[in-house]
């Protein structure tokens, strides 16, 4: 599972993923950054899904020419034309973070939505996936008390490490199997005023054609429904 996080600021915007790509079996296959600017642009887009369909979606967007003219077409071109490079049955999420006129921007875009279009994201920082509990105690992970001051490199580390160290479900496999899914590498984004930064924030030891299989290893204890909301709860008190 793709580790794809934002954090979207009053005067900057950061997202932060993983690098490896796998099979359907959780195998990994090759590493490459699942974040990419976009020529000509202070602008990032992360991507979830089949990586020949991120060739297609980044040129089209970089066609397009602005942040402000991407959000302005609203997913128009990519409905048009991804379909018809990839099929019908092409799935993806994309998450864009740039800079315009009027400061920092996040959207979100998804085929698994019913109504195809850029979202705004509803919470200053956007997790996916949401890692288990007992990864965020591993890594002394906690909410920070506040959203504009608080030291993104540290909290984008102990997250992502939090991720990695979280078994998902792979719906591909047919014992549907829950298997780490974040590895490669971890690298942060940002984009402000001054432009854009690209920072490493760790290196793993995986290998190509191997399973994901970090060295710490914890016994996983999911969130329930109940957790997760007063989690999310918790985190909307704290960014008020």
């Amino acid at each position: 599972m793709t580790a794809i996080n934002i954090v979207l600021r009053k005067r900057s915007v950061a997202i932060f993923s993983d690098t490896a790509w796998y099979d359907g079996s959780g195998r990994v296959v090759m590493f490459a950054p699942k974040t990419r600017r976009l020529e000509g642009m202070d602008a990032f887009l992360a991507f979830r899904g089949g990586l020949n369909v991120f060739d297609h979606i980044e040129q089209i967007l970089t066609d397009i020419g602005s942040v402000d003219g991407i959000i302005s077409d609203n997913g128009a071109a990519l409905h048009e034309v991804i379909p018809a490079i990839c099929g019908p049955d092409a799935k993806y999420d994309l998450y864009l973070a740039g800079w315009t006129a009027e400061g920092p921007v996040a959207r979100f875009l998804s085929t698994e939505t019913g109504e195809f279009g850029w979202n705004e994201l509803p919470e200053p920082i956007t997790v996916a996936p949401m890692p288990d509990i007992s990864a965020v105690r591993a890594v002394g992970l906690t909410p920070p008390t506040n959203t504009e001051t608080f030291d993104l490199v540290e909290f984008a580390t102990k997250l992502i490490e939090a991720q990695r160290l979280t078994k998902f479900p792979f719906p591909w496999r047919s014992d549907l199997a829950k298997l780490h899914g974040v590895g490669g590498s971890a690298e942060l984004f940002t984009v402000n005023a001054d432009g854009v930064q690209e920072h490493v924030l760790t290196h793993w030891r995986d290998e190509v054609g191997e399973l994901i299989t970090p060295a710490q290893q914890i016994a996983a204890q999911p969130m329930n429904r109940q957790q997760r909301r007063a989690a999310e709860r918790e985190a909307r008190k704290r960014a008020a």
